[in-house]
């Protein structure tokens, strides 16, 4: 299976008082012009579709418009997940609609456990949390930091692997030893926002947003 790994489309982001919608709207038509060239089965958007959690009404509607190019007119499967910048409570707005028409688009830790089955490949896709979700979620106290949250969500989706399938994980944190660029924002300061890479030994692929350079960090299956 061949797919796209996309992430931090940050639609409505203004750099220095400057409107990106445009040039936005540019590197998105791009985008869909690779994924046919390349013929991908899917695309991938790891996080913060919008630079805001209440995004204005020309964002909402050109990231409307490029999912109608994407996914009813070029017929290919979206898997996304909210990102940091996004607000899960709008994004999910839909997503049962969503779902009929092969676009995922996952908000909740309930979700994230719950694959997306391809014919070769599981996709789990996690969203953007906190601590105390997963804390409240599996009712477990000892639960504090992200790291360690994560660690018990990648639990819980191994038991749920199919060992007949190839295993990808779509998510956005930061991950430990990862390269921070100018244009994202610290969210958490301490090292309490880092997740180790070997927390997804099992899985065969990483797809992450978050940091704003595929070659934020060097870990081979995790990008």
């Amino acid at each position: 299976m061949r797919f796209l790994h996309t992430a931090d489309w940050h639609i409505g982001k203004k750099l220095h008082g400057y409107d990106l919608l445009k040039n936005q709207e540019a590197a998105m038509t791009e985008i869909l012009a690779i994924a046919k060239k390349e013929a991908v089965d899917a695309i991938i958007i790891a996080g913060d579709l919008y630079d805001r959690s209440v995004p204005g009404i020309e964002s909402v509607e050109l990231l409307n418009q490029q999912f109608i190019q994407i996914n009813l007119e070029a017929g290919l499967p979206i898997l996304a997940v909210s990102g940091n910048h996004d607000s899960a409570t709008r994004l999910a707005t839909g997503a049962p609609w969503y779902k009929q028409r092969n676009f995922h688009l996952h908000t909740t830790l309930k979700e994230a456990l719950e694959p997306i089955e391809f014919p070769e490949v599981q996709f789990f896709l996690l969203p953007y949390f906190e601590p105390l979700a997963a804390r409240l979620y599996f009712e477990d106290d000892s639960i504090k930091t992200i790291g360690q949250a994560v660690r018990r969500v990648v639990q819980a989706m191994e038991e749920k692997f199919d060992p007949a399938k190839k295993h990808v994980l779509v998510s956005h944190f930061f991950v430990a030893g990862s390269f921070r660029t100018e244009s994202e924002t610290t969210v958490e300061v301490g090292g309490l926002d880092a997740v180790t890479s070997d927390t997804f030994t099992a899985f065969d692929y990483v797809a992450l947003g978050h940091l704003h350079s595929k070659n934020a960090i060097k870990e081979g299956k995790v990008r």
